[in-house]
């Protein structure tokens, strides 16, 4: 089942990088990133600016954290009980 949080955090991650990469104004990307006191450059990766880029995979990581949370959460509270055998 930890591979399936794996996958779920994966395929969130990929998700919010790239929707920010093209809506960098997706939060909380924008002030986690003010909020480290970093500044701004011009400097391209990938094609994007490195500032749109990092903000990206801060929401990357943030959004596939929660997700995972969630998806674990509703694993337990799904998961049937395991029966021993007489």
């Amino acid at each position: 089942m930890r591979a399936a949080g794996a996958i779920v955090f994966i395929i969130v991650f990929v998700i919010f990088l790239i929707a920010t990469l093209y809506f960098p104004d997706i939060p909380p990307g924008k002030a986690v990133y003010g909020a480290i006191g970093v500044p701004e450059t011009n400097y391209l990766i990938v094609g994007f600016p490195a500032t749109t880029f990092i903000e990206a995979v801060f929401n990357g990581a943030i959004y596939g954290i929660v997700a995972w949370i969630i998806f674990t959460i509703a694993s337990k509270i799904t998961a049937k009980p395991k029966t021993k055998p007489h």
